[in-house]
């Protein structure tokens, strides 16, 4: 018993090293990551994730009997599963290009029990001379210049926000490629657009068409800048209310992204304004509205539009102090069209007009640590949709958040 058990340890070792030994000889890797702690206080009860760690915005007054806000409840948290770990791999040349691959994971994908590994990126690239493929899981292009707040939302939801599996190709143009011209296919993930049973990727994926992106860049020495689109379709449903097969029920939205980015040795400024319909898929307080029926009981929609900004300045070297500021303003139905309900309006945040923030920070860096306090002012316009999904007759709901971070890189 005892020498069959050894082979089997034997053979089981063999299986899983021999390929490990293989690779060894022609892929290699560095890793990278940070241990990340964090506590934060805010006097309300908000739309968040990640244990209040990935906060967006401050939810509406939710009145008792007594006419107390139920809503306005102070809180606080201290965690670390922030902390990253990832990898960078450098392998052959396959196809005339040069391969790498990213694995990333941080340990926010749990409950308030228990914490687990959360898949940020996986990706494959083949790096060519002026072009490059990416297969995998990775930044939504769009979303790859953001606020760097000491809140890992990163200025969302006023700043795009997306990791979505991709098909990616790059070309650049110019002596120095300072031209660079992307498209990507998508399929959603965990950032996916809303509908009738909250957020899910199912929306898109019963579509079977895929979110389709292009954007253009430029580098002007320390300046770089932005233009680009995304577009999706998605079904809010498959069959109506009485359980009959829907064939074409479905929404079509268009996102459009302006951004410029500056940085020198000490000073780091950057901005972006979106604007469309439904950007929900974004993580932004958008959506779209059921606005018809048809015969079969399906129901046709039409996104709401939005305008997001946001503006980032960081200045220092061992000492930093930096700015973000965001908006948000709601636009309403486009080509006159009314919503069937209020019901049937999915947005993230529900009836929202306008929201705005303000998070101001000071870190201080010493080798490879940072302590970092910052503090975030969030204020949205809550109020009722009107005919067309404009809200009105708002009330101001104001959400303070001071955060002490540190952060501990290796590797």
């Amino acid at each position: 018993m005892k020498t069959l058990k050894i082979g089997l340890i034997s053979l089981f070792a063999g299986v899983f090293l021999a390929p490990a030994v293989c690779l060894a000889k022609s892929v290699t890797a560095d890793f990278y990551g940070f241990i990340s702690t964090q506590f934060y206080y805010q006097n309300r009860e908000s739309v968040e994730s990640a244990e209040g760690l990935f906060y967006l915005f401050p939810k509406d007054r939710v009145l008792d009997a007594d006419g107390k806000d139920l809503n306005e409840s102070g809180r606080a948290g201290f965690f670390a599963f922030a902390s990253r770990l990832g990898a960078q791999f450098y392998g052959p040349e396959i196809f005339g290009a040069k391969t790498n691959g990213v694995l990333e994971a941080d340990f926010s994908g749990g409950g308030s029990s228990s914490f687990m590994f959360l898949l940020r990126q996986a990706y494959l690239r083949f790096d060519w001379e002026k072009s490059n493929l990416t297969l995998g899981q990775a930044w939504h292009p769009m979303t790859e210049v953001y606020p760097e707040t000491n809140n890992i939302s990163l200025g969302t939801p006023y700043a795009l926000n997306s990791r979505i599996p991709m098909v990616k190709y790059e070309y650049a143009f110019g002596d120095n490629r300072d031209y660079v011209l992307t498209g990507a296919l998508m399929y959603q993930l965990t950032h996916a657009s809303i509908g009738p049973n909250g957020r899910s990727s199912l929306y898109q994926r019963y579509c079977g068409l895929p979110q389709f992106m292009l954007l253009a860049e430029g580098n002007w020495g320390n300046f770089h800048v932005g233009l680009g689109g995304d577009y999706v379709k998605v079904a809010p449903r498959t069959q109506n209310a009485t359980g009959k097969k829907l064939e074409k029920e479905y929404t079509e939205s268009l996102v459009g992204l302006f951004r410029v980015w500056y940085k020198s040795s000490k000073f780091t400024a950057k901005g972006a304004v979106s604007y469309g319909a439904d950007m929900s898929r974004f993580g932004s307080m958008s959506g779209y509205a059921a606005t018809g029926t048809r015969s079969d009981g399906s129901f046709t929609y039409t996104p709401v539009r939005s305008l997001d900004s946001w503006v980032f300045f960081k200045y220092g070297s061992q000492w930093k102090v930096g700015l973000m500021a965001g908006m948000h303003k709601n636009l309403g139905l486009k080509d006159g069209k009314s919503i069937l309900s209020t019901d049937m309006v999915y947005m993230t945040g529900g009836a929202i007009d306008t929201s705005f923030r303000i998070a101001p920070h000071i870190a201080y860096t010493v080798q490879n640590l940072t302590l970092a306090i910052e503090y975030e002012c969030t204020m949205v316009n809550y109020g009722s949709f009107e005919n067309n999904a404009t809200v009105s007759d708002t009330h101001l709901i104001t959400n303070h958040r001071p955060i002490f971070s540190l952060l501990y890189t290796f590797f």
